[in-house]
């Protein structure tokens, strides 16, 4: 199935030899810049995937909006549709079940090309761009889904507002008044939640990327050295290794039991020993963003932080163990519960999708929704599994999490570091 058109050539027999030169070299410019891409066959089994979804729930045409909120991942589908785009580089995309799909995008889409015939750069106006698309397609009276409109327990689940802007539904309000404006979240939910083997390749350099941002800050991070600094060594190791922008380092710091919450960002506080820096490490190739997640510990620390590391390995290993085509993630919620404690330290599972933004399920504190608990597991669901390990209310000391994918007879880490303890305890006296 191809649903793009031909790029056919029309130049005249009179073209100036510098008109030439000039697309020669525009070419040029573009194959030294190319970006990592996925194959036409995989763009066919998304799109095929994608019209069955939208014909069981009676969409008409997609609108996948552009929106750069939460690291790019609000505007996730539209990258899922045309897989092009850049940090903080807008991307939509209108797509209908019958005629042609049109792109929306910037100068990097020209990177990441061959799946879209009709690409264009409205740079500003995309609301305007998007009812234009949909007035040349013929879709007067349709029923458009807008993808983000509403969440899903599978997509968007952190946006419980949705993120698509006011001014593009009064838009198509207005200059599509016969039209039917319903939420287009579900379809693409549905079509992201099984990843392909070549998703999984790329969730899987991702892994690779966040590992050396690790093993950067492990050599960094000793007493006496600034947060920020270990934070930069991170950062510019996967930089180095082309990791796609932006991407997100969730940093707790702190003497062991007194660590500051979450931010996002490490300040410039002085390590000191007896400290623990606990991190969610996202890599991402070509915006395909998976997860690790790992405690430091900084010096001479309490012998707790042993017994708390034990519980974050065995529970992790226990849940990923229990992974399999079939089973339902309350099993999973109760396999890691089970974990045997270890002095007074117990486990919690905390789990949620991987992929190219904000893929579901979502499973961090209860209450769960029902829905998503009876739900089986499915081959080719790729999650990072990071159990949290408390005591009598208190955790933040210990985390092993790692991106995970489902197989046909179990499940596979992406990752290949190592569950010692004392590979992560730095700066030893």
């Amino acid at each position: 199935m191809c649903r793009g058109q031909s790029r056919l050539s029309h130049h005249q027999p009179a073209a100036r030899s510098g008109a030439i030169a000039q697309e020669d070299h525009m070419e040029a410019d573009v194959q030294e810049r190319a970006l990592p891409t996925f194959s036409l066959a995989e763009r066919d089994r998304r799109w095929r995937r994608v019209l069955e979804l939208m014909a069981t729930e009676g969409i008409d045409v997609l609108v996948a909006p552009a929106n750069t909120a939460s690291y790019n991942k609000a505007q996730s589908d539209a990258r899922y549709l045309t897989q092009f785009g850049m940090v903080e580089e807008s991307v939509a995309c209108v797509f209908p079940r019958d005629g042609r799909v049109i792109g929306l995008g910037g100068p990097s889409s020209k990177l990441a090309a061959g799946w879209i015939d009709d690409v264009r750069t409205p740079r500003r106006t995309f609301a305007e761009a998007i009812v234009a698309a949909l007035k040349e397609i013929g879709a007067q009276r349709p029923t458009i889904g807008i993808c983000g409109l509403a969440p899903s327990p599978l997509l968007f689940m952190r946006a419980p507002d949705g993120v698509v802007g006011h001014t593009l539904v009064e838009k198509l309000r207005a200059e599509l008044p016969d039209a039917r404006i319903v939420s287009g979240t579900e379809v693409m939910a549905e079509a992201r939640m099984v990843k392909s083997e070549e998703e999984i390749a790329f969730l899987e350099k991702g892994v690779r990327l966040a590992e050396a941002g690790l093993q950067a800050l492990l050599d960094t991070a000793r007493p006496g050295i600034k947060e920020s600094a270990c934070y930069a060594a991170l950062v510019a190791a996967e930089i180095a290794r082309d990791c796609t922008l932006p991407f997100m380092i969730g940093w707790v710091s702190g003497p062991v039991g007194h660590v500051y919450p979450r931010l996002t960002q490490a300040t410039q506080r002085i390590l000191q020993d007896g400290d623990v820096i606990l991190n969610e490490i996202e890599g991402r190739w070509a915006g395909y963003t998976a997860q690790i997640d790992q405690s430091t510990f900084v010096g001479d620390v309490p012998s707790e932080c042993r017994d708390a590391w034990a519980i974050g390995v065995d529970s992790f290993n226990r849940t990923v163990a229990a992974m399999k085509p079939g089973v339902t993630y309350g099993e999973l919620i109760r396999a890691c519960a089970d974990t045997p404690s270890v002095a007074g330290w117990s486990a919690r599972l905390v789990l949620h999708g991987r992929g190219l933004g904000d893929d579901g399920p979502l499973i961090t504190t209860p209450p769960f929704d029902p829905a998503v608990v009876e739900r089986p597991l499915q081959e080719g669901n790729v999650f990072v599994v990071k159990p949290a390990v408390h005591r009598e209310g208190r955790g933040e000391t210990a985390r092993f999490g790692d991106s995970v994918v489902v197989t046909a007879t179990g499940a596979r880490r992406l990752g290949a570091r190592s569950t010692d303890f004392a590979t992560y305890n730095v700066g030893v006296s």
